[in-house]
């Protein structure tokens, strides 16, 4: 069989044959079916040099085929091309603006219709770029105002996250209005901090420095031993046969 009782399962202690029946082992693979298998033999199958795969009825060409089908199509009575459609339009009698949003509070006004690019744009300057700059001041000082009043509330609070909060804030709110105040800060920081790691760590002595160490190297010291001196005929007698060797040399020959 492919599953044999359990050999190694015992019964429980509090197993009652009389309440829970007769102890059963649970069942397990059987062993001896991983070495020689269990259950009813079949062959091994082997591919079939043979098989064609499932027949299908060949396909021709259909004779019968006209492709697929579209309306016929001929000359329509109602076309006719206009050379200047805007000037046969009747007159202008009013204007509508369907919008879809979800936003509240939209407000159009300032409608220009003309044919003229220039008039457009003109009109425009005059009425639309004052409104817009206008509002977009407004919004600014109003969002400032906002942002005022949000740090005066935390700083309020009396505690010092809120405190370091207020301020970064602030740095924050600056630094977007001047741009050119954040590259400067950053600028200010960052290239000390650079210099510093790149020649910070060498000792670079300066004229006075060196001038002071080439003193004292050749200065004699009371560890290094003093020459013996030279007296004082020996001395003239070699520098006036260098003097002699000098001139002898840069003489010109006859």
């Amino acid at each position: 069989p492919a599953k044999v009782p359990d050999p190694e399962a015992k019964k429980p202690d509090d197993w009652d044959d009389d309440e829970d029946g007769e102890w059963e082992a649970p069942l397990v693979s059987n062993p001896a079916c991983q070495k020689v298998g269990c259950g009813v033999w079949t062959p091994p199958t082997i591919a079939n040099p043979a098989y064609k795969g499932k027949w299908k009825a060949p396909k021709i060409p259909n004779p019968a085929y006209l492709g697929p089908w579209k309306a016929k199509q001929i000359p329509n009575p109602g076309y006719f091309y206009d050379p200047s459609p805007i000037d046969s339009l009747a007159p202008m009698a009013g204007l509508a603006v369907e919008v879809w949003t979800t936003n509240p509070a939209i407000l159009f006004d300032n409608f220009l219709v003309s044919r003229s690019t220039k008039d457009a744009t003109d009109y425009a300057a005059k009425t639309f770029k004052l409104k817009a700059a206008a509002e977009n001041a407004k919004e600014k000082a109003d969002e400032a105002s906002r942002k005022e009043k949000e740090r005066k509330e935390m700083v309020e609070k009396g505690g010092w996250k809120e405190y370091i909060t207020a301020m970064f804030m602030a740095a924050m709110d600056f630094f977007n209005d001047y741009p050119a105040a954040l590259a400067g800060t950053i600028a200010a920081v960052v290239f000390p901090f650079i210099y510093i790691l790149m020649y910070g760590g060498k000792n670079a002595l300066s004229p006075t420095d060196e001038a002071s160490s080439t003193s004292e190297s050749a200065a004699p010291t009371s560890e290094e031993p003093i020459a013996e001196t030279v007296p004082p005929s020996t001395s003239t007698a070699a520098a006036a046969t260098t003097s002699t060797e000098a001139s002898t040399t840069d003489a010109p020959i006859s």
